[in-house]
């Protein structure tokens, strides 16, 4: 595996990993609030 050659490497990669798959949620919820303005005001009806 490649973790095994470098911890920061490994590491650097799954931070890399978490920011792209954090960023995708965020902009996901930013349309879904868009779409749905409701959604802000916590009402899921």
């Amino acid at each position: 595996m490649e973790c095994l050659t470098s911890r920061r490497d490994c590491f650097y990669k799954l931070k890399e990993v978490g920011k792209a798959f954090y960023l995708l949620i965020d902009r996901t919820v930013q349309e879904a609030l868009k779409t749905y303005p409701w959604l802000a005001e916590g009402r899921y009806e």
